[in-house]
Parts: structure tokens; C-alpha cells; sequence
């Protein structure tokens, strides 16, 4: 059986085997998903199996009564919640967002499909049910805002520019107008900035300028 830690839920849930077994029976959620848990309405995380422990590296009642968005990566936010969004406004109890990014306990990341179950108006369970299916192993990608000032200091005049102008919101045609340079040239020093930074993509890249 899943087991779920739960904290001040005496107005929502008899228990938290109650709760195991109405997962259980309704859906058979611990064969379908990786690990589950139940958010309220607001987001903020009501219960959760304790394979979170084996999964992300976390103790069950550290993450109860916190909000979901501290474990999204802030590139994926916005399609956790609106799948989350939609879960909530519609009755067929469910909804999706593929392939985001899940905090480990660690520096790394989890990589996974976050599948959204509105249980909200069953008396047994009153949240949404959140099962998480993992598609990759722990990711050493860094938390944005940890790049250390030296690596930052590795830019050359030129390529500072280049990140000021990303994070003024320019796109490469933008920039290399604006440069006068050609648009070869500007996504080469992208590059450049990327591997010096240890960044995947311009994504991440404004994810970094944003921390910092």
C-alpha cells in the first residue's frame, strides 16, 4: 500500500490509510505512477508517499505544507500550473504537463510527466491528485543562481554585451542589427557564453541573468 504522511487534516481526510485505500481502489495509482501526492487548491502539498524519500531525496513531512511551485524548475512553472490550472476548472479529473523538471534533495533535477487528477470534490480526498512518472535519472543541472561570479568574470566585453541584450528580451536578428554583426557571429559567442557558464540553452541562460 502507498504509504502518505499528512499533517492537520482532520477536517479533510480521517487518515492517511483512508486516503491510501480510496487511491487505490479508485484509480490504482501506486502501479500507474512513480510517486503521488495530494495538493490542495492553492497548490500547497497536503500529503505525499514516503517513496518521495527514495525518489527526490526528501522526508515526507519536509515537503508536506509546502507549495509545488518550490519544487518546479523555474523554466517549467508555467506549464505545471497550467496543467494544474486546468485540472482544477474541469471535471474530467484530468490533466498533464510533459517533460519538467522536479527539485531533488540535492543540486540535481528530475526530469518527468506530472499527470493532475481532480479529486477536489470527493469527501475522501478533497485536493488534486498528483501522480508524477519519472522519464530520466537525476540531472546534476545546477539550481539557477549558482553559477559562481568567476565563471560570469570568464565573459569577454563582448559577450556581456551579448547577455545584456538577451536579457533585454532581443533575438539573435536583434542583436546582430543592433551589434552590426552577422547573425553566425552572434550565436557563436551565444555558444561561447553557454559553455563558459555551463548552460544548455538561452532558456537557462535567462533563468541565470534573472537569479542573479
Amino acid at each position: 500500500m502507498i504509504g502518505l504522511h499528512h499533517v492537520d487534516l482532520e477536517d479533510r481526510l480521517a487518515s492517511a490509510n483512508l486516503l491510501t485505500e480510496h487511491l487505490v481502489v479508485l484509480a490504482g495509482f501506486e502501479a500507474r505512477y512513480d510517486l503521488v501526492f495530494v495538493a490542495n487548491e492553492d497548490a500547497v502539498i497536503i500529503s505525499i508517499e514516503a517513496r518521495v524519500e527514495h525518489e527526490l531525496g526528501y522526508q515526507p513531512g519536509d515537503v508536506v505544507g509546502r507549495g509545488i511551485w518550490e519544487y518546479v524548475h523555474p523554466n517549467d512553472v508555467a506549464a505545471v500550473s497550467g496543467a494544474f490550472a486546468g485540472v482544477i476548472a474541469y471535471d474530467d479529473r484530468a490533466s498533464r504537463a510533459n517533460a519538467i523538471r522536479l527539485r531533488r534533495a540535492d543540486v540535481g533535477w528530475r526530469r518527468c510527466e506530472f499527470h493532475g487528477h481532480n479529486f477536489v470534490d470527493d469527501v475522501a480526498v478533497r485536493g488534486v491528485v498528483v501522480g508524477v512518472r519519472f522519464t530520466s535519472a537525476p540531472t546534476t543541472q545546477r539550481m539557477p543562481g549558482s553559477i559562481p561570479a568567476a565563471s560570469w568574470e570568464l565573459l569577454t566585453l563582448a559577450e556581456r554585451e551579448i547577455v545584456t541584450a538577451v536579457s533585454s528580451g532581443l533575438s539573435n536578428r536583434e542583436i546582430a542589427v543592433g551589434k552590426q554583426k552577422s547573425i553566425r557571429t552572434v550565436e557563436s559567442q551565444l555558444r561561447a557564453i553557454y559553455r563558459k557558464l555551463a548552460l544548455e540553452s538561452r532558456r537557462e541562460l535567462v533563468a541565470e541573468i534573472l537569479a542573479r
